[in-house]
């Protein structure tokens, strides 16, 4: 729509119901379709003088020179779990010169950045060699998102499963995807505007009203960005974990209510506050302000928010018991 007149796509998949949350052309009459072929329909629709490359089988060792032959531009599409191809292309992109732009849709935002060749490499920012498959999208998600927003109000914890693969998504963070990484596109196509690059980054995250640029110094290897990675893991390995077999995460209504008021906003996502059973009845809660070492935090006062926040989400999480 904005006369970009030649793409090589690619895609080896076929439009299924689990698409119909957030794929554009994702409908009844697609089910079971190529989704290349459809792609393919609705930009010559628009432009009947497309000229287009089409990889059918996906990008893969075999065919990715050929994929990014005489291109400008590559932007990033694959699948969240993808790693291994992923790193791959923007290898490649980066040996051949070749600017890359990677959108993802996390919660109901948007995380873009956006890799030049001579400044830091996709490898350098995410640091995934040698790491594990939860450990590779771990990372990969957080240096997308150095400050997750979308983390509090995932309303389902058990739907994110980073070893299996899986992670809840919804259609208005793809389109901001598709928003964003046009916009930077044409940018850099035109050499005009500025556009940040890795280690620089931006998410704007449509739920909670934010508009956040981030900058890691050496990526996942920056001292915060480490701090960052540590607290995601302990996360998931408690509140996100999917308990084996059919037994329910938390047995106890009380327990059931105080992991639903803990997603409460705090500043920095501190969480100023420790939960102290009592009975099945009672909880004690202990608050505590952070005025001694956060900057934002003067006199106590936003620590005193966030914990009318954690009154007020446990109030809420109790109606459901």
């Amino acid at each position: 729509r904005l006369g970009i007149g030649e793409f090589n796509l690619a895609d080896f998949d076929q439009f299924e119901l689990a698409n119909f949350n957030r794929q554009a052309g994702a409908n009844t009459a697609n089910l079971g379709r190529n989704k290349l072929d459809v792609m393919i329909e609705m930009a010559q629709a628009i432009n009947p003088d497309l000229r287009l490359g089409q990889f059918p089988a996906g990008v893969d060792g075999h065919n990715l020179d050929a994929f990014l032959d005489g291109v400008d531009l590559y932007v990033d599409s694959l699948d969240f779990f993808a790693i291994d191809i992923r790193r791959a292309v923007f290898a490649a992109c980066y040996a051949k010169g070749i600017p890359a732009i990677t959108a993802a849709p996390l919660g109901m935002g948007a995380a873009v950045l956006c890799f030049f060749p001579g400044q830091m490499s996709f490898d350098e920012y995410f640091l995934l060699e040698g790491q594990s498959r939860e450990e590779q999208a771990l990372r990969f998600m957080l240096g997308l998102a150095p400050n997750p927003q979308q983390l509090a109000y995932l309303a389902d914890a058990s739907r994110v499963d980073l070893d299996a693969g899986k992670g809840p998504s919804t259609p208005m963070a793809c389109e901001l995807c598709a928003g964003f990484a046009g916009t930077y596109a044409l940018k850099i196509l035109l050499a005009r505007g500025a556009v940040p690059a890795a280690p620089r980054g931006i998410h704007f995250d449509a739920y909670r009203n934010r508009l956040v640029t981030t900058w890691r110094p050496w990526g996942n290897a920056n001292p915060i960005q480490r701090l960052g990675l540590a607290i995601a893991r302990r996360r998931i390995k408690s509140g996100m974990a999917v308990p084996a077999g059919d037994a329910p995460l938390h047995p106890r209504p009380i327990e059931r209510i105080l992991d639903l008021a803990r997603w409460a906003p705090s500043g920095d996502n501190d969480q100023p506050w420790r939960f102290e059973l009592v009975d099945d009845h009672h909880v004690r809660i202990h608050g505590r302000d952070t005025r001694d070492w956060c900057v934002y935090d003067l006199d106590g006062t936003s620590s005193q928010i966030a914990l009318g926040a954690l009154l007020e989400t446990l109030r809420i999480a109790a109606t459901a018991e």
